[in-house]
């Protein structure tokens, strides 16, 4: 019969098992041995159990039991018995045979592998999917006879092994609260959280990062982290430029550890700011009157009004605009609507949402210095909940209305 065993330490115990096996077709099942649950029926239960060390190392511990040898063997499939023998012998990845030695636990190390099998480390261990089983059985004093074994369905309790990185937090960072809008079109900086709740380091970690169902735009090789430790990143993301306010922007993220682990997780971030652009400004109202009474008091009675024109600063002091001026504006508010109406801005001039620009307004005088005539401030996200096309502005010096649109 081909032997079951790969290595045999000792000649005397291959002679024996070789017997054994031999024999085990004649045994006689007793007529008060008929265990079903165990390997082999005709036997007494074998007092042993496998466990895991503090190590995560596996072992076996058995009980007192009178017996010349026991065998212990590790499978890669159930074992399967007919007729009192075990016929799946090529399913052994890892045997011990020897004299039983009480309160001595079995490690692995002590026995031997199986020609590829695996080395039961604990990489090995952290990326197994597989289930394994464990038999085990005694000889009588004799070595003729089988005396004892363990049940026929036993798995390996295998060690729980493993890092695991999970997602803690994430914020939208930036130098200023405009760089935490979430813009059509734009970027944005995530400082990403994670964390090891697993037992050992996660190794060779990325990441990547995929939007609203998109292909992956981002991918990270990030550094080791230890169990129980943290680790923060930042990440920059595009928002799409076909979102609007309003919509949800999914960021799926995904990270792959330790060559066969992984974690998935998605988070919903809302678009809460759109790409706006000035493209008009009229003057309605000038709410006071100069200091000599007349914008041009060196002129002609009928050319007592303004020559107006307008000037939008940035918070920076950089003049963006500057307008052509319009002569002889009429303030006869309300019979006059429109006091001063300028051609359109083209291109339209793009705004950034969260930052206050200056719109000055002047009067031209050929001769004297320009007269000041009002200031009006803008900050887009002050209108970004109602979107309005349209904003009057008034205060002590003019009334002014400001036509955005909103993508």
């Amino acid at each position: 019969m081909k032997t079951i065993f790969y290595y045999i330490p000792l000649l005397l115990c291959t002679l024996l098992l070789a017997l054994a096996c031999e024999r085990t077709e004649d045994i006689p099942v007793p007529a008060d041995l008929d265990n079903g649950a165990l390997l082999f029926p005709a036997t007494r239960a074998f007092d042993i159990f496998q466990g895991v060390g503090d190590d995560d190392g596996i072992y076996f511990q058995h009980g007192a039991v009178e017996a010349s040898l026991v065998f212990i063997a590790i499978m890669s499939r159930p074992p399967l018995v007919e007729n009192g023998r075990l016929v799946n012998e090529g399913d052994i990845v890892w045997q011990w045979m020897d004299t039983p030695r009480r309160g001595i636990p079995i490690t692995l190390d002590m026995g031997s592998r199986a020609v590829g099998a695996p080395e039961f480390d604990d990489a090995f261990w952290m990326c197994n999917t597989d289930t394994f089983y464990w038999v085990a059985w005694t000889w009588d004093k004799t070595g003729l006879f089988l005396s004892h074994s363990s049940p026929g369905n036993a798995t390996v309790t295998q060690p729980a092994i493993a890092p695991q990185i999970e997602l803690r937090g994430y914020r939208i960072v930036g130098d200023s609260p405009s760089d935490t809008l979430l813009v059509p079109g734009q970027a944005i900086t995530l400082a990403l959280t994670f964390s090891n709740t697993g037992n050992t380091t996660a190794q060779d970690i990325r990441l990547s990062l995929t939007t609203n169902g998109s292909e992956t735009f981002t991918a990270l090789d990030l550094e080791d982290v230890d169990a129980g430790d943290t680790m923060t990143i930042n990440v920059e993301v595009v928002v799409p430029s076909d979102v609007s306010f309003g919509d949800e922007l999914d960021i799926e993220l995904a990270c792959s550890f330790n060559e066969c682990l992984s974690y998935r997780r998605e988070i919903a971030l809302t678009v809460n700011a759109l790409r706006v652009c000035i493209y008009d400004i009229r003057l309605i109202q000038i709410r006071y009157l100069p200091p000599t009474i007349f914008w041009d008091p060196l002129a002609l009675p009928s050319l007592y009004d303004p020559d107006v024109y307008y000037r939008i600063f940035t918070p920076a002091e950089q003049l963006l605009v500057e307008s052509i001026p319009i002569p002889n504006a009429t303030d006869d508010w309300p019979n006059t609507p429109v006091m001063a109406n300028w051609p359109d801005i083209v291109p339209c001039l793009d705004l950034e949402i969260d930052e206050n620009y200056r719109i000055e307004f002047w009067d031209e005088d050929p001769v004297d210095p320009d007269d000041y005539i009002g200031t009006v401030t803008l900050k887009p996200l002050d209108y970004i909940a109602t979107r309005d096309n349209v904003i009057r502005i008034i205060n002590d010096e003019v009334m002014v209305d400001l036509y955005l649109s909103w993508e």
